[in-house]
């Protein structure tokens, strides 16, 4: 959902990791059942859908020099937990908050 989808819909704000701008930002998510074998290993589990995402932290998500700002991983993960709970049963719904 872009930016004019948000602002018709009552938020206020941006969306935080997946603007192009972002420092710490998730460009897209896969949604995928996986196989045996690489790159998803074999597991009781294995009929269930895996959720896969392209991440990039930039330099304005750096802290100390050459390392990566702890905020910026856990904006991160926000994203990438909110986001296992949309296709944690097969389906993918957005978000209805």
């Amino acid at each position: 959902n872009g930016p004019g989808y948000r602002r018709a819909n009552g938020w206020a704000g941006s969306d935080f990791v997946h603007s192009p701008s972002a420092p710490a930002r998730i460009s897209e998510y896969y949604r995928a059942i996986p196989t045996t074998g690489p790159p998803v290993p074999p597991s009781p589990h294995s009929e269930r859908p895996v959720l896969v995402g392209v991440a990039r932290l930039g330099l304005g998500a750096e802290s100390h020099a050459g390392h990566c700002h702890g905020g910026s991983v856990c904006a991160l993960f926000d994203d990438l937990f909110g986001w296992v709970g949309f296709v944690s049963d097969g389906t993918v719904r957005p978000w209805s908050g």
